[in-house]
């Protein structure tokens, strides 16, 4: 399998102790066209929706955690799909 390199990938992490984490994925095309990236998380089971443009876990008023995609500064579109093998 040949692999040709499109973009540049960068993690940001910071870590505002002991209240939350943000983790941020920046990728970089290394052209001028346009380019549609995709992030798949696998998750356990537990409490997971969509609301508010975001992934969110655990149960409302608990502490959880919130996926949020964001592509050229919109908001990314999320889904959430159960039960794939």
């Amino acid at each position: 399998v040949q692999f040709t390199k499109r973009a540049i990938h960068r993690r940001h992490v910071l870590f505002r102790k002991p209240h939350y984490w943000v983790i941020a994925d920046v990728l970089d095309p290394l052209d001028d066209q346009p380019h549609e990236y995709t992030s798949l998380f696998q998750l356990g089971p537990g409490e997971a929706r969509v609301e508010g443009g975001a992934v969110r876990l655990g149960r409302p008023g608990e502490a959880g955690m919130v996926l949020r995609g964001v592509s050229g500064g919109a908001p990314a579109e999320p889904a959430l799909i159960r039960g794939q093998r």
